[in-house]
């Protein structure tokens, strides 16, 4: 009995390309290997393509082929170039999983080595020693690295393919305040700035708040296409047993969700509830899962975005320490924003940035939460100094407690 496997998938089976430099002309790609050619010069038959396919990134091709290397048609083959360059190659049948890139390019071409070969601009590396299985380093030259601009989600604040972080205290808005932006998104609206929105899809995966009675209404005042927006469930069926979703295990087949569904935003509320069990206080267990999670923005092209709270130092102004856990949550993190009331009217919520790695600081904004509007934004920037939106209400600057000096050493 043949099962389909999600076209998609094969956003997995890309990591194990030889040749992620594979770019036809024109197409602003590194290296010479040019797949369209490579295609008519080994007889290899296409059905259809190439074709555009936003779900591998900017500039993604799909090819369908007529024939896999074990013989299926019924349009179950196909081959991918992803956005990074990256090949991948594979077919829907069950008995095809085994398959990617490396065994379809070895079928057609014999004297292609494999994963033991490296392809560079100028030659073909066919030593023998190449083909063990010790570790190997990628060195690029600068001249052959292309730049790019950096994209946006939102202008200056959350950035496409990037970390980018939501930090406050509990109860400030800081979900109801992403699920505005998930609005926006979905339905292609401005931002409170005045900038574009690019209509997108959005994946929300929530710790905290019921998707029934807190979630879906929020959306439904907001005037949310609810369509363009999916609820990830954070228990996962694994070997007959129910786990909780982990980025340290699960990332993967979150990917595999994002590249499926062209998710353009998903938002982790919150972030450390997904850590997987990882220290939060150990900086190389909370780069392990970060350095992850980053690059699976990177291929996918999807603004990540996590919601984090703040600790108890209130005497600490400098945010990047008033950030719960590791120091490393802010400097995986290319874009932090901070949600904190206004010292003078504590119905108004401030937006402000403490990070911006890919910009300059944006102006702060404002927002209103009330019962009968979710979420309304002030118009214009707000004028105030991060510091203050930090420091304590009425304590000034006087000196930290003896138990304050305490719970500052231990952290």
């Amino acid at each position: 009995m043949i099962s389909p496997v999600p076209t998609d998938l094969i956003a997995k089976f890309a990591e194990y390309a030889p040749d992620p430099e594979a770019q036809p002309p024109g197409r602003g790609r590194r290296g010479d290997f040019n797949i369209d050619q490579w295609l008519i010069e080994h007889n290899v038959s296409v059905e259809w393509g190439p074709r555009d396919w936003p779900g591998g990134g900017r500039g993604a091709r799909r090819w369908g082929l007529a024939e896999c290397i074990n013989g299926h048609t019924d349009q179950a083959p196909f081959i991918v170039q992803l956005g990074n360059g990256a090949v991948a190659a594979g077919c829907r049948h069950n008995s095809c999983q085994a398959w990617g890139w490396q065994e379809f390019r070895q079928h057609y071409e014999p004297s292609y080595g494999g994963r033991g070969y490296r392809e560079t601009s100028s030659r073909i590396s066919t030593d023998t020693d190449a083909r063990d299985s010790s570790p190997r380093l990628t060195v690029r030259r600068m001249s052959d690295i292309e730049s790019k601009p950096v994209e946006w989600l939102w202008y200056e604040r959350i950035p496409r393919g990037k970390l980018t972080l939501v930090a406050g205290d509990p109860g400030l808005g800081k979900s109801t305040l992403l699920l505005d932006v998930a609005a926006r998104v979905s339905n292609g609206a401005e931002w409170p700035d005045g900038g574009t929105v690019e209509r997108g899809t959005v994946l929300i995966v929530t710790a905290e708040d019921g998707e029934e009675d807190t979630v879906k209404p929020r959306l439904e005042q907001l005037g949310a296409d609810q369509g363009q927006i999916y609820s990830l469930d954070v228990v996962v069926e694994e070997n007959e047993k129910d786990m909780f979703l982990s980025l340290r295990d699960h990332l993967p087949e979150i990917e595999r969700e994002i590249v499926e569904k062209s998710i353009s935003l998903l938002i982790l509320d919150p972030i450390l509830a997904f850590t997987g069990g990882a220290d939060t206080h150990k900086s190389s267990e909370v780069r392990a899962v970060l350095m992850a999670l980053g690059k699976m923005a990177e291929r996918t092209g999807s603004a990540v975005v996590g919601i984090i709270h703040l600790n108890k130092r209130a005497n600490e102004r400098n945010a990047y320490y008033r950030i719960t856990a590791s120091l490393d949550f802010t400097a995986a993190a290319r874009s932090v924003l901070i949600v904190a009331e206004f010292p003078d009217d504590p119905n108004l919520r401030i937006l402000a940035s403490v990070k911006s790695n890919l910009s300059a600081k944006p102006e702060p904004l404002g927002f209103r939460i009330s019962g009968d509007e979710p979420l309304a934004w002030d118009d214009g920037p707000v004028e105030i100094d991060v510091d203050t939106l930090l420091g304590p209400p009425t304590a000034g600057d006087r000196s930290p407690t003896k138990g304050q000096q305490a719970e500052d050493f231990l952290a």
